[in-house]
């Protein structure tokens, strides 16, 4: 509870006399000629304090002393001492930063700020195509809350100072990288920029993050609801990839492809996971991945795989080239896995009316977890299958416990498997005729 007195000795006499006879309640008293000085009471004692904000713009509580230590006067003396240093912080860090920038902040967090390599060329994707074309020579000093609701609503609507940023091959000259935004986009780099300006408050750069301003509205995103596939689907898809593989022009880059649609669907594996994949990380005999690092885990871990994805990696395995389950080659010429599916999985699902609209990489993972379901699989061995961080398989699980996951692995590879070879005996009917 807050009152508000003017505060004098005899109002702390008085209080001073409750707190000797138990009599007193715990309240603070602010005084109505000084703004931010009071007396706070408790059932043993009571002091002077001073409720100030400090340069990082936080509410802060200075205890002055004790109202049975000294007098009114000596408390506001000590105040007066005091206020100029707040001043003085504050103008010597405004001083400090006067030209300090969007830009140099961004800068200056992507070189301290501790994340996966991953994220870090995500996070410097994003700075570069949005953040700085729109706000990135405002100093700091200046930005406002307008000023990142306007590089929020820019994002959202395709501005076109953010459609074309950068090359996206520096051997080429007239190679550039289409960005094209939308409320999605806008919503995740607003995230990841209300964690630079937080770093940038923590570290006195700025008085205030504007993010954190009352006036300041999130974009209003819907998110899409992530398709998967059904019986017929995964019928279709099997049809598309045997067609794929019986193709005349079908080259060593159609057949990568299609494994890799094949392995998506058959483990549930995220596709950054499979793609970066090495053969020394696959035990065939005990049917495992062993992942040096997952989206949701910074160690290893490990990821059982069924008896139809088995199949398929001991027939990848006899024809194997490199370290890498799916290599591919940098501008340089050097071995790099495979970067990306998304294309060869929309070229594939083209011979399917309808197809391509209802899948994308990730949707196979969700189209696993479905039938993972189908199968009555328990929710926490569903999240063991797919590693989730709740319910991923490491090393410090017993063989009992993976066995188990395995017997699972292969009810729903061996049953995906099933629905795609239908699809496979179509198409090749089709090319026998």
């Amino acid at each position: 509870m807050a009152t508000k007195e003017n505060i004098t000795q005899t109002l702390v006499n008085k209080i001073n006399i409750q707190i000797e006879k138990g009599i007193v309640q715990a309240k603070i008293i602010w005084d109505t000629k000084t703004s931010g000085f009071g007396i706070r009471i408790g059932k043993t004692g009571a002091t002077f304090i001073y409720k100030y904000r400090n340069k990082c713009n936080k509410n802060q509580t200075k205890t002055l002393g004790k109202t049975s230590d000294m007098s009114v006067n000596e408390a506001r003396d000590l105040l007066d001492e005091f206020k100029p240093t707040i001043k003085s912080d504050s103008l010597i860090k405004s001083k400090k930063n006067k030209n300090f920038t969007v830009k140099d902040l961004c800068e200056k967090y992507q070189n301290e700020h501790q994340v996966r390599a991953s994220t870090h060329k995500v996070d410097k994707s994003r700075i570069t195509r949005h953040i700085l074309p729109i706000i990135g020579d405002i100093r700091l000093s200046d930005l406002t809350t307008e000023d990142v609701m306007g590089l929020q609503a820019a994002i959202a609507t395709g501005d076109k100072r953010i459609v074309i940023a950068g090359h996206k091959n520096p051997n080429n000259p007239h190679s550039y990288t289409k960005v094209t935004g939308g409320t999605g986009c806008a919503k995740r780099v607003m995230e990841m920029l209300n964690a630079i300006l937080n770093f940038g408050e923590a570290h006195d750069l700025l008085e205030k993050n504007p993010m954190s301003s009352k006036k300041f509205e999130k974009i209003n995103h819907v998110k899409k609801t992530v398709a998967y596939l059904d019986e017929e689907s995964f019928t279709q898809l099997g049809y598309a990839i045997r067609k794929a593989e019986l193709s005349k022009i079908n080259t060593k880059k159609d057949t990568q492809a299609t494994n890799i649609i094949k392995l998506l669907l058959l483990t549930g594996c995220r596709k950054s996971e499979l793609l970066g994949l090495t053969w020394d990380r696959v035990d065939m005999k005990q049917q495992y991945f062993n992942f040096a690092q997952t989206k949701t885990t910074d160690g290893e871990q490990i990821r059982v795989f069924g008896s139809a994805a088995k199949r398929l990696l001991e027939e990848m395995h006899k024809t194997k080239s490199s370290k890498y389950l799916f290599p591919s080659m940098d501008k340089d010429g050097q071995e790099i896995h495979r970067q990306d599916c998304g294309k060869a999985l929309k070229t594939i699902c083209a011979s399917v009316a309808g197809l391509q609209e209802k899948i994308h990489p990730h949707s196979l993972r969700h189209s696993f977890a479905t039938q993972c379901n189908e199968l009555d699989i328990p929710e926490l061995q569903i999240g063991g299958l797919l590693g989730h961080s709740n319910g991923g398989v490491t090393a410090k699980y017993t063989h009992n416990r993976i066995k188990k996951l395995i017997i699972k692995a292969d009810m729903v590879s061996e049953s995906i498997q099933k629905l795609l070879s239908t699809g496979y005996q179509k198409a090749e009917a089709e090319n026998q005729n």
